[in-house]
């Protein structure tokens, strides 16, 4: 036998003799549909998904100038059904030289977390009840201390009874029995709801950083070893780990029996920002890159309206008559009939603020995928139907991003030819939660830009286009810096190639005109 030595081994031990399993078992159950009614599961799940990074992690290890820092070795698992996917639950494994048993035993119990550990200010001489102080901070970093709990030790509990092995005390009936518990619980919370419980939470102070850095130091050896820790007490939203165990025995042995066959061989800043008010919050999939119904770790109302054109944003802008080949056109008229705009730029990006500020999901989508600053959303105006693109990101990366502003000012004449039409950008009042992006604070408004150069195909009406827009931008006054494929789209309204993504550029002071020598010589004159 091999002993684990450290994260990677544990995280290689439980895919193989027990994720791989649960997948199997799960996927076998979504496919019965006496089963997948039962248990209300969707087509499928997506199981072992690395847990992404936030725009603030990454920036964080930019900082670090690449020193290396460990990573927790965390994983997702996404409910699939149809086109909607969203998180249902995460993971994260902790060798046994990090958290043990003992600690886990001792640390989790009943208490008053904040005034026993959070706020405690002082260290027992004791040794014993040292220790235990110590194992308490150091479980009360683990989520678990923070949500409910229930201990589980399938080593332990298997052998109870006798020596016969009880199956659905193993470790793979009490993850499946987790996973099952996680899809049938209600969809993931909306972003109202997010940042009204994020608004009454209570947050520690600095001592207890302190002390969990010297808990960690302290040797984990509580005593007690027999100690045995009840759950806690809370009245569960969905059935209790018993009676879906006792359900899943049922099914099983069906799984066992008839289809086992089924399963062989499956692998396993600026402004013209609108300032945001103070933050009273809520007062009033990698992923995937389709638009879902539910955005990543929180739901967003989907919306089919298409995007609206370039020369319809950029008739709004410069007050023009309306595009008629604007799929939208009826929706801006507001019932006129009329050929002109009932609002202009600047009353679209206020309206867009009051709706988001309002509910951040209301016809706002997360589009999937995201880049190093920033994440696309599909957005539409519920009043007058314009559905623009929006760039989002966070608080931490905003002053990168709001760099953008200034530079779109700076090339107002080659927008909707060479660079997408820019309206403006906004704070929002509530947090946008999005799942391996972070909390979306700031929003980027301008018009949909079009599709990737890659999947256009080269050729050389393209790459004359290409150069066509890279002279435009620099004749303003512009140096991109960070020209690459994925930064230029084609836009097939306007057969174009438009480039985007300028927080990197560099903006090049424009040289002053000279006088002429006639001129010149007439002011010398009368200063003579």
């Amino acid at each position: 036998m091999v002993r684990l030595s450290g994260g990677n081994d544990l995280s290689n031990f439980m895919r193989l003799a027990v994720d791989e399993f649960v997948e199997k078992i799960v996927q076998a159950l979504c496919d019965d549909p006496d089963a997948k009614r039962r248990f209300q599961l969707p087509n499928s799940i997506r199981f072992r998904t690395q847990y992404p990074r936030t725009l603030e992690e990454e920036a964080e290890e930019d900082e670090r100038s690449g020193t290396w820092r460990p990573r927790p070795n965390r994983y997702c698992i996404h409910r699939v059904d149809e086109d909607t996917e969203y998180l249902v639950t995460t993971c994260e494994l902790k060798p046994p030289h990090k958290l043990d048993v003992q600690s886990l035993r001792t640390g989790l119990r009943n208490m008053d977390f904040l005034r026993e550990v959070v706020h405690q200010d002082t260290t027992p001489t004791d040794k014993n009840e040292n220790t235990k102080s110590s194992a308490k901070r150091l479980v009360g970093a683990t989520p678990t201390q923070k949500l409910y709990y229930y201990l589980c030790e399938p080593n332990v509990d298997s052998y109870k009874e006798g020596t016969e092995i009880k199956i659905e005390n193993t470790v793979v009936a009490r993850v499946l029995c987790f996973c099952l518990m996680s899809c049938q619980s209600s969809p993931p919370r909306n972003q109202v709801w997010r940042n009204q419980a994020e608004a009454r939470l209570r947050t520690g102070g600095g001592p207890y950083n302190a002390h969990l850095a010297q808990a960690c130091d302290t040797p984990r050896t509580p005593p007690g070893s027999d100690h045995t820790m009840p759950g806690s007490e809370y009245v569960p939203s969905s059935p209790s780990l018993e009676r879906v165990a006792e359900g899943l025995r049922i099914v099983t042995r069906s799984f066992d029996s008839d289809n086992s066959r089924a399963v062989q061989g499956q692998k396993c800043e600026f402004s013209q920002v609108t300032s945001s008010p103070t933050r009273e919050r809520a007062s009033s999939i990698f992923p995937s890159t389709r638009a879902t119904s539910r955005g990543q770790g929180g739901s967003s109302k989907q919306h089919s309206n298409r995007f609206c054109t370039q020369r319809c944003i950029l008739g709004l802008q410069r007050g023009d008559r309306l595009n008629d080949a604007c799929p939208n056109v009826s929706l801006h008229q507001q019932g006129s009939g009329g050929d002109q705009h009932q609002i202009n730029a600047s009353e679209l990006v206020q309206a867009l603020k009051r709706q988001l500020d309002q509910d951040p999901e209301h016809y706002c989508t997360p589009m999937g995928g995201r880049g190093s600053y920033v994440a696309p959303f599909k957005i539409t105006c519920a009043r007058y139907g314009y559905t623009i693109f929006g760039k989002g990101t966070t608080s931490y990366r905003w002053k990168n991003v709001s760099q953008e502003v200034e530079v779109y000012r700076i090339l107002q004449k080659i927008q909707g030819l060479a660079v997408p039409v820019f309206l403006g950008a906004t704070g929002m009042a509530q947090t946008y939660h999005l799942h391996g992006v972070g909390g979306i604070q700031y929003i980027l408004l301008m018009g949909w830009e079009g599709e990737k150069i890659r999947s256009v195909g080269a050729g050389p009406d393209l790459s004359r286009e290409i150069m066509r827009s890279k002279e435009q931008i620099k004749l303003c006054g512009v140096v991109h810096l960070d020209l690459r494929f994925e930064n230029m789209l084609w836009n097939r309204e306007l057969g174009r190639v438009l480039i985007i993504d300028f927080h990197l550029c560099k903006i090049i002071p424009r040289p002053r005109k000279t006088l002429s020598r006639k001129r010149k010589a007439s002011t010398l004159n009368r200063e003579y």
